[in-house]
């Protein structure tokens, strides 16, 4: 089956990709017309199909939905990594299912110098800005029946940053009892992609092996290790290099210019 200019197709709501139902039966091969790169399906969901060796090219340049990203915050230190991060993440428009672990509340105390009451996660407090409605998702560290706990939540991943060495040891045995472990286990069985950014140091054998035994299991261990080839200035600027790498690993498109410059 070849597709035609004019020929239909339907989007799947739930998914991140557009799948092709061709209305149209076989044909006859047509003469190749030149190929418009700058052609592509339009609003109304009509393909513009051309053919190239004999094999229908399909251009697709059609909107898709923004990334779903569960972002757990432990209590390890490194909070200035999740604030920005998670300013980054509310920038590019990403859907965020942000859950805050109670003892991350006494680290950005301590750090930032921002206090919240146990119980009441402030998403604007803490990034010092207005967010925007409905975008950053809170959820109760204590509620394993929130959706981030199954499976069947969709999602394109998640991060834990900054990573405490309990949360990476719980999720490293299969013994966690919060909704952040629970999300970041159900991300693993589920093959979905699993950022932990510990900031611990030094790291002794029961760490090494839990970061080994969850790498061999799919998670990225990704170590608060900024670079300084772009001579960062303020911590600012060096805390955003890790920003880079973590948004790299989630897959998420950004455009933090912080990459290394061939000289070639």
């Amino acid at each position: 089956m070849t597709g035609r200019p004019g020929d239909k197709y339907h989007r799947d709501p739930t998914s991140q990709f557009v799948f092709l139902t061709l209305i149209a039966g076989c044909h006859a091969p047509a003469p190749t017309p030149p190929v418009n790169t700058n052609r592509h399906a339009d609003l109304n969901g009509t393909v513009n199909a051309h053919r190239l060796d004999g094999i229908p090219l399909f251009i697709l340049m059609a909107t898709q939905p923004a990334k779903r990203i569960i972002m757990g915050v432990s209590g390890a230190s490194g909070a200035i990594y999740g604030r920005m991060l998670l300013d980054e993440l509310e920038k590019l428009g990403t859907e965020i299912h942000l859950i805050v672990s109670p003892t991350s509340h006494i680290v950005m105390r301590e750090e930032l110098g921002i206090t919240f009451p146990a119980d009441r996660f402030d998403p604007s407090k803490f990034l010092g800005r207005k967010v925007k409605p409905g975008q950053i998702v809170l959820h109760n560290d204590a509620d394993l029946a929130a959706g981030p706990a199954s499976g069947s939540f969709r999602s394109a991943g998640m991060v834990v940053c900054p990573c405490s060495m309990k949360t990476l040891g719980s999720l490293a045995s299969g013994t966690g009892s919060s909704l952040v472990t629970r999300a970041a286990d159900a991300c693993l069985k589920e093959r979905r992609r699993l950022v932990l950014v510990p900031r611990e140091t030094p790291l002794n054998l029961i760490h090494l092996r839990n970061m080994t035994t969850l790498t061999e299991a799919g998670a990225v261990i990704l170590p608060a290790m900024p670079g300084f080839y772009h001579r960062p200035t303020t911590i600012e600027e060096l805390a955003r290099h890790l920003v880079l790498k973590i948004l790299d690993s989630l897959g998420v498109e950004h455009h933090i210019g912080y990459r290394w410059k061939d000289e070639g």
